[in-house]
């Protein structure tokens, strides 16, 4: 709150977090800005994949942000257009699929891996926060 005003309310999630952050922007469309979807599950296996959710009830600008060389079995890049491609109603959705950082190490659906955005953290959050700050296609 900055001097009594309520700012505006944008959900990010990432990984398993994509499926609750777009969940409660189909059940809360108008107390939320906007969503930020990073390393989205997206996998046709997993039931609660975030393509398969209402999301063509978003009415929000959509940023659905991937790694390039995520090896994380249900978060892969490659079925990442299939939540773009169900995001008919949202006014501005943008698919920013990144190829940087460097020495990922562990388990392929962790943090210090390219499904964290290892070696490029400050990059990946300069990337998001100036779209948040100004949404385009």
């Amino acid at each position: 709150r900055a001097k009594g005003a309520i700012q505006p309310l944008w959900l990010v999630g990432t990984s398993r977090g994509t499926i609750s952050a777009a969940a409660l922007a189909i059940a809360l469309p108008d107390q939320v800005a906007g969503v930020v979807l990073t390393s989205s599950v997206a996998g046709f296996n997993v039931p609660a994949a975030v393509h398969r959710q209402a999301i063509d009830q978003l009415k929000m600008p959509v940023l659905v942000y991937h790694h390039a060389k995520d090896a994380c079995k249900h978060c892969q890049a490659s079925d990442a257009p299939y939540i773009i491609k169900g995001l008919t109603n949202a006014p501005i959705k943008k698919l920013m699929v990144v190829d940087g950082g460097a020495n990922p190490i562990g388990d392929e659906c962790a943090g210090q891996h390219w499904h964290g955005f290892i070696g490029m953290e400050q990059e990946a959050i300069s990337q998001i926060a100036n779209w948040v700050k100004r949404p385009a296609n």
